[in-house]
């Protein structure tokens, strides 16, 4: 717990490993932090023998306790592997860094429990339909709404790789008239309210920073594996009216959009046709802010940082980098390297910055399981 990774340094900047080695540890998908705003709390999955759970790492003295019962793994986006009957939402996970609160499905209901010593066990706070398959939800920046998209059951069969996600649950939403919904959770009145049905595979949901009510969604899928032109980034208004953020390009493919902090600007990145690639900002309105072509590298994710114009970016060939737009020109700087095979989505990289701009937690399989690292930049 908590060594020196002097093989992944390439930069100066040190690399330590959080989780105990031949523990299978990951931190939450890239939409989520990982650190709470105080610095305090690292959160991580770490899953054995078929059972999975949220543990809390206390960065100060380097203890780690498990939230509450490990479960077996449930079926959702990405683990067609898992039981289609309950169990552990691994997609689930999102933490409200600000309060130091996690939210996570565990059966049909949507939990929350408060991270830090002497807090109360986890509570239940909404109970979700039968059997919709579970997504990436999100916690909005005030923490007071928690966004779940969730999608029809008769789209799914067991055993599905994400592969098979990708390209069978679009279209058979569409012929078989199913659908996703996007449901919002209030948290102090408990609430539970469906906001929209959508004819799209809905995998990634997140709340405006800005407070504006709109929400950023996806229709998950691609071109190249259905054939269909296919816009990515979607938008859904306050007033329930929803509609792709631009125009996308029917040989272009888009992925993993995310807001920057102040909800200025929505990141994403993609590749041609031809599979020259790009990162790319545009306002929540459309509007292109910038796009700037990558030649020398392939982009995994590219991830908003605190601070403004950046992100982090897990680069294909093993690197994670730093980028910063200055006058229109992206300047990079290599952090270190994660050299993880990111062979599937336990063990893809998702560079998170943590909120104080001194860290950035990563996952890795460079030790031969997926475990959570940290470079540290101060």
């Amino acid at each position: 717990m908590f060594t020196s990774v002097p093989e992944l340094e390439s930069s100066g900047y040190p690399v330590f490993r959080w989780s105990a080695p031949g523990v299978h540890a990951q931190h939450p998908y890239f939409t989520s932090p990982a650190v709470t705003a105080d610095d305090r709390w690292l959160l991580t999955m770490q899953e054995s023998e078929g059972r999975v759970g949220l543990w809390v790492t206390d960065r100060r003295n380097k203890s780690c306790v498990p939230l509450h019962e490990p479960d077996r793994r449930m079926y959702a986006y990405v683990y067609g592997d898992g039981d289609r009957s309950g169990g552990f939402s691994k997609s689930s996970v999102s933490l409200d860094a600000g309060r130091g609160r996690v939210y996570w499905q565990q059966g049909q209901e949507l939990f929350a429990a408060e991270l830090g010593e002497g807090a109360p066990p986890p509570r239940s706070c909404a109970r979700l339909p039968e059997g919709w398959v579970s997504a990436y939800n999100h916690v909005s920046d005030d923490g007071r709404y928690v966004v779940i998209p969730l999608t029809h059951p008769d789209a799914f069969y067991d055993g599905m790789s994400q592969e098979d996600h990708m390209k069978e649950v679009p279209p058979k939403l569409i012929n078989h008239g199913l659908c996703s919904r996007i449901y919002l959770l209030d948290v102090q009145s408990g609430e539970l309210r469906c906001l929209a049905e959508v004819p799209l595979f809905v995998t990634h949901a997140q709340c405006d920073p800005s407070g504006s009510g709109r929400i950023l969604f996806n229709s998950e899928g691609s071109y190249w594996m259905t054939g269909e032109a296919h816009k990515r980034i979607w938008v859904l208004e306050a007033n329930g009216e929803m509609h792709p953020l631009f125009d996308q390009a029917p040989d272009t493919e888009c992925s993993h959009e995310n807001f920057s902090p102040d909800g200025s600007m929505v990141i994403y990145h993609g590749h041609r046709r031809d599979w020259s690639s790009f990162v790319s900002g545009r306002t929540l309105d459309g509007d292109v802010c910038w796009e700037i072509d990558t030649p020398d590298f392939h982009p995994w994710h590219a991830i908003t940082t605190p601070d403004l114009p950046g992100f982090t970016i897990d680069v294909a060939d093993g690197r994670i980098l730093l980028g910063r737009l200055v006058a229109g020109q992206l300047h990079l700087r290599e952090l270190c390297r994660h050299a993880s095979s990111m062979s599937h989505q336990d063990v893809h990289a998702h560079p998170v910055m943590t909120p104080d701009g001194k860290g950035v937690v990563f996952t890795s399989d460079v030790s031969g399981c997926a475990g959570v690292y940290e470079v540290r930049l101060a």
